[in-house]
Order: C-alpha cells, then structure tokens, then sequence
C-alpha cells in the first residue's frame, strides 16, 4: 500500500510503517466491562458512497439533518484528485451525496470540523496537503485557512488564527457558543510555544475571532501537546472530554501515564482550566474516534492505532464522566485506525466511515456503519 501522505514528520514515518508489522494493541488497560452489551454495530448499505479513504473530518448538521463529510487520503485518487480528497459529501441515512458548492477547500488530509449548532455552519481549519505553492494562506504544506459550509457552499473566513497544522481536534461547545481546537502537528518547532513541532494551544472561535486560551504555562495541569487524539462535547456535562494521541515526533517524550509516546489520558475542558480523569479506561492509542451519543448521555470511542506502523483496534469504549466501559456489541466493525465518526441526533446513531485495517491486508475502508 502506498503510504506516501507527506515527506515531513512522525506522522508520514509511522504510516510508511504500517505495511512491515502486523502486530496488535497491547492488552486493555481496564475499565468496566459490560456483559450486557449497550448497543450494537451495524453494516449499512447505502447505494452510493464516497470512495474509501483515510483522515477525513465529519460532523453532524443538526439544522439539515445530514452528516457532512470532507477530505482525507486515499491510495488509489479520491474524489477525482490524485491521493487527497477535495469533495463534500453527506449522509442523511439511506445514501452518500457528492454536493456541489460552488467554492471549496484545496483537497486536504487530516483537517479538523465540527458543526456550530448556533449559526448552523459547518466550520473547517487546518489539515495538509502535497502543494509547492501552499495550502490556504501557508507557505508549506500545512494548511491555516478558517472554512465555513453552510450546506450549498463554502466560504473562506479572512480571520487571523491558529497556525498551520494538521491531526488537531476541534468540538463545538454549545454551552460557551464557542469552537475549542486542540494539538495537532506543525511544520516548525514552537507551535503554540511548544518545544516540538507539536501544539498545545487551547485555541476557542466565537464566528468572528480566533482566542488562544489557557497556554500550558498559564496552568500547571494540562494535556501534553500532541496529535491524532479524540475529542468530544458532553452537553450533559458542559466539558469537553479528550483522550489519547501520540507525541512519538517529540524527541524522548512519553505521554499521561504511559511508558511510551502514545497517550493514554482522558482530560476535561470546562472553558477555564484542563483537569485529568483519574481512573482506569482504554489503553493507549491514537487516531481513534470519539462522539458524544446524548441520547446515553455518553461519550463513544471506537477503534485507534497502538505503536508504530498502523495497528488498529476493534474496541468500543464509553464514558459517562465517572468511570470507562468497554462495551461487548454482538456486532462490531473489524480494527479501524484514521476513520471517522459523527452522531446522527435525528436517528440516534453514530455513523462511522473510512479508516485502514490491521496489515498485512493493508485496506482503506469505504464502508459505512452505524452504531445504536
């Protein structure tokens, strides 16, 4: 498999090793468990569907009732481009639809998206790109553009900002009528004052103006910066829950309390400080996926990669804010690492797209699958 996503970085270096291994994760680190099940997995078939891909960013819009879809990489071209994905498509649960706004982002993989359910816009920042010329305003390959969809077309916001990066996470907090951004990679040493190529900055967009709050020096519990880690809005709770992500970039850094670069903390942001979940929950990984099911009142984590190359895993966790449960469906996807998910208020059901399975099969998926 062609893993040629970007000369820079950890990130291109431990995907041109996912074809040599074809070790597993490593043994649960504990939580729950739930004899009982509390959902199930199930395959969709929807007539048409996006080709499959790796690294895109989805959400939900609530207003139009439709998943949206943007970006990511495929191995063999993607949306009429050569490798990285330019095309928007939705889901409103029978079939994907290939739209056709009229403007749009540069084909990009690993952007962060989220849905503002208060001005009912689709907003998109960041992600990377092959380009000599650039990506948004930035002189490199990673992109720094602030783009809003308000389901006809896209528009670029000419609004100064986070800079250039890609593997961020980015939720919308209802309650603060507020994006909060976290982590991510750059192509320079510094970002947000880090001493890697790895962000740390808590970065917050109102629709108007980008705010950078909370900088690690400011508090002296924070997460680590890092990329590919999973992030949710709790609406039940008000806070934002983050868990994993890797720093293997980072020279000799390990990450929460494991031994090794691979993260396995969950913290909360509650729009004034940072705080640590004590307690024990999924092992460490990355490139995982996380929404919150409100209808549970529940976070859900499906899937990641543990240790260098592409090792998925076939979990499904959740969080309620006091304890993890690993969750024991009848059904479930087989190992996913780099898809995607997004909760489908309107049917009450997490749909999960793309990702790569454990080598040596080396597949990127395209199927579709829905958990309730």
């Amino acid at each position: 498999m062609d893993m040629e996503t970007r000369p820079l970085a950890a990130l291109g270096a431990l995907l041109f090793s996912a074809c040599a291994s074809s070790v597993g994760g490593p043994p649960d680190a504990g939580g729950s468990p739930d004899a009982g099940g509390s959902g199930t997995w199930s395959l969709a078939s929807p007539p048409a569907s996006p080709t499959s891909r790796y690294f895109a960013a989805m959400t939900y819009d609530s207003a139009r009732q439709r998943v949206v879809m943007f970006g990511g990489y495929g191995t063999n071209g993607c949306d009429g481009q050569a490798n990285f994905c330019g095309a928007t498509w939705e889901y409103e649960g029978t079939t994907w639809t290939q739209t056709s706004p009229s403007t749009s982002p540069s084909p990009r993989q690993f952007p962060a998206m989220a849905y503002d359910s208060d001005r009912h816009l689709v907003v998109l920042f960041g992600g990377s790109h092959h380009s000599i010329s650039g990506c948004d305003g930035s002189s490199t390959e990673f992109c720094d553009g602030t783009w809003e969809y308000d389901g006809s077309t896209w528009t670029r916001r000419v609004v100064a900002g986070p800079s250039a990066r890609d593997g961020a996470m980015m939720v919308y907090d209802s309650r603060r009528k507020k994006m909060v951004l976290f982590g991510g990679e750059s192509p320079q040493i510094g970002c947000d004052d880090s001493s890697a190529n790895l962000c740390g900055g808590t970065w917050e967009y109102d629709g108007t103006l980008w705010t950078r709050n909370l900088q690690p020096q400011q508090q002296a519990v924070h997460p680590l910066p890092r990329v590919g880690a999973a992030m949710a809005f709790d609406s039940n709770r008000d806070k934002v829950v983050l868990f994993g992500g890797n720093v293997s970039s980072a020279p000799n850094w390990t990450c929460d309390s494991s031994n090794d670069a691979y993260c396995n903390g969950t913290w909360e942001y509650d729009g004034a400080s940072w705080t640590e979940f004590v307690g024990p929950g999924p092992s460490s990984r990355w490139i995982a996926a996380m929404v919150y099911a409100p209808e549970g009142k529940r976070v859900v984590l499906f899937g990641g990669s543990y240790g260098n190359g592409i090792h998925p895993l076939s979990e499904t966790w959740s969080y309620d804010g006091s304890a993890w449960t690993q969750l024991s469906p009848s059904v479930s996807p087989p190992p996913h690492a780099g898809h995607v998910m997004a909760v489908d208020s309107s049917r009450a059901r997490v749909v999960l797209i793309g990702g790569l399975t454990t080598p040596p099969n080396d597949s990127i998926y395209d199927r579709t699958w829905e958990f309730h």
